[in-house]
């Protein structure tokens, strides 16, 4: 109420207030306002668990606007139909594999991959909560090898120091600010901030998983999307799914990949693309892509 009346007046409008509107009202909302506890929310016309609302970028969002990135929203609602296939990488507690469970049916198939021990937990509420007989859960990281890698940060609630900038993007995008994998050999996997966890290529999980179609795929994986992209390559030529896709230039640069270089491989497939909602002030952005 409090949010909509300081829009009714402007005040997100006026220069001098507009560090007030978004600290305390936007992006920080007054404790009186926002529920700090764990709560059950509605969204999609489905049950959604947060941990604690005042702490979640996706909570603070449902609870002022019923929803988690609208335009990408849009996106599920124009282009995921009763009887698809669709693969959800980087899952995370689980917002748009309700999406995706809801509008597929009972004909259809959601397959959650998220690695996250937090994340995988909600994850998993979510989807029991809502009684999703369509979901399967995987919880390893997709990506262009097989083995073990590690998480480099804390868990998505609070903000990984692997990344200088990791601060700025988790406020204005998401929970989740820049998880990044390194292969195990690579690392110290015995350090507190390293989680090791199973990492496999898509293509090599299909005869495992039972897959025959594939019709649609978000990605949002925080610097990997090269990997994963490049580690389901034979699957996109032979299915040509449609491909919601998060992209982090500044975290795909500290991984050894770039921004260009993902979108080279999109054109190399045959993808056209097309931006979802404005960019993030960090530079992440949300494309969909059909194969031409």
């Amino acid at each position: 109420m409090i949010m909509e009346l300081a829009k009714r007046v402007g005040l997100n409008r006026i220069k001098p207030l507009y560090y007030v509107y978004h600290k305390y009202l936007c992006d920080d909302p007054h404790p009186l306002n926002m529920p700090s506890r764990p709560t059950v929310m509605d969204t999609d016309g489905q049950r959604f668990w947060v941990s604690n609302p005042a702490e979640s970028y996706i909570g603070r969002s449902i609870f002022f606007h019923g929803a988690w990135e609208p335009d990408a929203t849009a996106v599920v609602d124009r282009h995921v139909n009763r009887g698809m296939t669709v693969v959800d990488v980087g899952a995370h507690t689980g917002y748009y594999s309700l999406l995706f469970a809801k509008r597929i049916g009972r004909t259809g198939r959601v397959i959650a991959f998220e690695p996250e021990a937090v994340g995988l937990d909600y994850l998993r509420r979510n989807i029991a909560l809502n009684q999703h007989e369509n979901v399967t859960i995987v919880p390893l990281a997709l990506s262009d090898w097989s083995g073990t890698a590690a998480i480099e940060g804390k868990t998505y609630l609070c903000v990984p120091s692997v990344f200088a900038d990791a601060r700025e993007h988790a406020s204005d995008r998401s929970d989740a600010a820049g998880l990044a994998l390194r292969r195990a050999g690579r690392i110290d996997v015995t350090s507190a901030a390293d989680n090791p966890i199973r990492t496999a290529a898509f293509d090599e999980l299909v005869p495992e998983l039972g897959i025959r179609r594939l019709d649609f795929v978000k990605i949002d994986v925080e610097g990997a999307e090269w990997h994963v992209l490049k580690g389901m390559r034979a699957s996109l030529e032979r299915w040509s799914p449609g491909l919601l896709l998060e992209i982090h230039p500044p975290q795909l640069k500290r991984s050894g990949q770039s921004e260009s270089e993902v979108l080279r491989l999109l054109d190399d497939l045959g993808y056209a693309r097309q931006l979802v909602g404005p960019p993030s002030p960090s530079g992440v952005y949300t494309v969909y892509a059909r194969r031409s």
